[in-house]
């Protein structure tokens, strides 16, 4: 009957052990174009969600956002342009699979230039790479080359981002 209840008014159980955290990024949040050598670069970057419980379970992001964004170095034209991010398909799960390593997955993010009208859709088929160390301060790295430009709107030209180009992700959060 509780469970009923539960289901009815939409409420949803958060085990006893599960942490809401904060995750601030200690560097700059780096998305490359691995092979046209496209760089945003993220200077302000936040997460938002549940600590792990057990070993073994997940860092749950219910939210992610990006600010100050620009590109970087691409080309004197786009140089220095403002990026917009957005983080798809929340949560994100970061799950523990051997010591510190662990893999981030359903990773989704839109760019989107406004300048040049131009949006990327980035996302991670196999997920995203890093280690979580806790300890004093808790940090999640995250390095991975596999994410992918999934869908690049024609706007965006040819010399940004291209469709199926692999993009790499450097990313590192202190989490409390």
């Amino acid at each position: 009957m509780i469970a009923a209840t539960a289901t009815i008014l939409g409420l949803t159980a958060v085990p006893a052990s599960a942490t809401p955290f904060t995750g601030t990024n200690t560097s700059d949040l780096l998305l490359v174009d691995v092979t046209l050598g496209t760089l945003v670069t993220c200077t302000s970057t936040s997460l938002v969600g549940d600590a792990p419980g057990p070993p073994g379970s997940a860092l749950k992001i219910t939210d992610a956002s990006f600010s100050e964004c620009t590109l970087d170095g691409s080309h004197p034209v786009t140089d220095g342009l403002d990026v917009h991010i957005e983080a798809r398909f929340l949560p994100w799960n970061f799950t523990i699979i051997s010591g510190y390593w662990g893999r981030l997955t359903y990773v989704e993010l839109e760019l989107w230039i406004p300048a040049l009208g131009c949006r990327v859709l980035i996302n991670a088929p196999v997920g995203v790479s890093g280690t979580y160390a806790s300890g004093s301060p808790n940090v999640l790295q995250l390095e991975a080359f596999n994410l992918e430009a999934s869908a690049v709107y024609p706007q965006c030209g040819s010399g940004l981002f291209r469709n199926f180009h692999p993009v790499g992700l450097l990313a590192q959060y202190e989490i409390s």
